[in-house]
């Protein structure tokens, strides 16, 4: 696999924004002049962190040409060590779509069918008519487990995946609705994904996505991590913070009443847990392209299965609908060469992620912080960003 830009190639270097760290990794930044994109990037990531609101990595990718890859703010506020552009980072929901990629690549191997119910794996499961591809597609109309934990469980103990199908069989609350006949985005069918994996392949989900899918993409650094059930230690780890109004400094949500979900859900695994850096999200985004994880007919499912449109920002009709599909949401380009855009995010206490491709571009956006504040900008992030590279109307370079 083609490793143009790896940060291994080349020294890190530093710049200073008045107390906040930054450095760079494999990147242009010594040479803006090469191409004045680099010189706004470099812009934005000065005055998003200068003012507070961007403590995180970015990674940026256009055309299979590294345009920034930086890291500004701090790892950890109770110590000051500062974040690098190696720091792993919880991804939250951006899990799901390497989740889908373990299922589909059992699929692929003939150990499962996107037609069988879930129920033929896992046999607890009440919701006898969900099958593989309702859980993938987020058609199944499976309840949400966070709020059936809120209810019924001990949150003085740890939860697991086989706990909440205990719970499910056991509480079996009412679906959102007859599965396939509508859209809901699901945590339940991706906890589920992940118990199926683990059956199926006779392995921990650990285990089978580090075997099957992290190391075959070069993802190095990129594990699952339950940090509360199963410390260990991790070099580099970037601590999720989260600042208030008011607050003087900021504070791990461990540490608030408010928030101790993070500790009763934390042995969850499938729709979140796993870490990664921003390095790691772009050999994915490689392997992907490059056919070494799944074949162009897999991939052809990240684009259109359901056939649902969601709007994005609670139905807001200006926004273009997203198609979701098998992992990722979908949405068309503004131009046929630039080719259809693949997104997800993710967002857990002390944590936010991005993940954009534009495969056919060869190109990528990469985000993730462990800064939590009231007001979070990720969307304007999002949109000055893909601005600058050129993939939006208003900003279109043709190839």
């Amino acid at each position: 696999m083609s490793r143009t830009g790896d940060s291994s190639s080349v020294s890190a270097d530093s710049a200073s924004v008045p107390g906040v760290p930054i450095s760079f990794g494999a990147t242009t930044a010594n040479d803006p002049c090469e191409d004045p994109r680099v010189a706004q990037l470099l812009d934005w990531l000065e005055t998003e962190s200068s003012s507070g609101r961007f403590n995180g990595c970015v990674r940026v990718v256009d055309r299979g040409k590294l345009l920034l890859e930086a890291a500004a703010g701090q790892a950890d506020f109770r110590t000051g060590r500062p974040l690098t552009t190696d720091s792993l980072f919880e991804l939250a929901s951006v899990t799901k779509p390497m989740t889908a990629i373990g299922a589909m690549i059992l699929a692929e191997r003939g150990l499962l069918d996107y037609r069988d119910p879930v129920a033929f794996y896992l046999p607890q499961l009440p919701y006898r008519d969900v099958t593989l591809r309702q859980l993938l597609s987020h058609t199944s109309g499976l309840p949400d487990y966070m709020e059936l934990i809120d209810r019924v469980w001990d949150v003085s103990r740890i939860a697991r995946n086989p706990d909440v199908l205990q719970l499910l069989k056991l509480h079996h609350p009412q679906p959102l609705f007859p599965a396939g006949t509508d859209y809901a985005y699901s945590n339940t069918g991706y906890v589920l994904l992940a118990s199926v994996i683990e059956a199926v392949s006779g392995i921990p989900y650990a285990e089978f996505m580090e075997q099957e899918v992290f190391r075959p993409a070069g993802m190095t650094r990129t594990t699952v991590y339950n940090r509360r059930l199963n410390p260990r230690e991790i070099e580099d780890l970037a601590h999720g913070f989260v600042a208030l109004p008011g607050a003087s400094i900021p504070f791990v949500p461990d540490e608030r009443h408010e928030f101790d979900y993070v500790v009763y859900l934390d042995g969850i695994q499938g729709d979140g847990t796993i870490h990664s850096t921003v390095s790691d999200l772009w050999r994915l985004d490689q392997a992907l392209r490059e056919g070494l994880l799944l074949s162009p007919e897999s991939q052809a499912l990240f684009l259109s299965e359901t056939g649902c449109d969601v709007q994005p920002d609670h139905g807001d009709q200006s926004q273009p609908s997203l198609s979701r599909a098998f992992g990722w949401f979908a949405e068309p380009s503004p131009h046929p060469s630039i080719g259809v855009k693949l997104s997800h995010g993710g967002g857990w206490p002390g944590y936010a992620s991005l993940m954009i491709r534009y495969p056919e571009r060869a190109a990528s956006i990469i985000l993730l912080t462990n800064l939590e504040t009231e007001s979070f900008p990720m969307s304007a992030w999002q949109e000055e960003l893909e601005q600058i590279i050129g993939v939006t109307k208003r900003t279109f370079t043709p190839l």
